[in-house]
């Protein structure tokens, strides 16, 4: 993958927080962060500490083959085998990742919190702000983002609580009780992957006026 490099942050005085977004491209089972060195600041650093917010790897569980007997543990030694893939069956993994979506329906949209439709407003007013300057590719990767991982956790999120409150009204609450901690669980999902776009794509396109400035 090579390597990164961060701003030192000197010019924000020390407030902005740096994003960065790194494609693998293909299978892996093992991912390592190497920290060589800090920017040295003995001002505002001065215990040479690297400081990371969060580390977030997205990405589709291709085949479950681990078996915890494969995996011996002693005393003394570890014996790992060749292969090990995180235990996770085909339906589980469809349930966090639905299948991508052209659009968000207004019906869906119209039932969102403020807060969350703003962020969609935001997003889809850029992907068309790029388009009008020829930014097709920038205009293209927020579409992608949007059809393939913010609007399906949406649809998701909204289609559960509407099961949830039909559960509820033919009085199931055994089965609204559980549909309630999914449609917690989706919609922790879509805000968290809604916010990730919208910081992904928010300091790209300040970085693309400052470059056309």
């Amino acid at each position: 993958l090579g390597y990164i490099t961060f701003d030192r942050n000197d010019q924000s005085d020390y407030q902005a927080r740096e994003l960065k977004s790194v494609p693998i491209g293909q299978a892996c089972q093992f991912l390592r962060l190497v920290f060589t060195s800090c920017h040295a600041n003995s001002a505002q650093n001065p215990l040479h500490q690297v400081g990371i917010v969060g580390v977030r790897v997205l990405g589709v569980v291709i085949k479950a083959e681990y078996d915890q007997g494969d995996m011996l543990v002693d005393s003394t030694s570890i014996a790992v085998p060749e292969r090990i893939s995180v235990p996770v069956s085909v339906e589980s993994a469809a349930q966090r990742q639905p299948p991508p979506a052209a659009s968000l329906p207004a019906h869906i949209k119209a039932e969102l919190e403020p807060r969350v439709a703003g962020q969609v407003d935001r997003l889809e007013r850029l992907k068309r702000e790029r388009a009008s300057v020829e930014d097709y590719d920038g205009a293209f990767a927020i579409k992608n983002s949007l059809t393939t991982r913010v609007y399906p956790l949406l649809i998701s999120f909204k289609e559960c609580e509407q099961q949830m409150k039909s559960a509820a009204q033919e009085e199931d609450y055994a089965k609204a009780a559980k549909l309630k901690i999914d449609r917690d669980a989706k919609r922790s999902q879509a805000i968290q992957a809604l916010d990730f776009v919208e910081e992904e794509f928010a300091s790209s396109a300040l970085g693309k006026v400052v470059g056309d400035l």
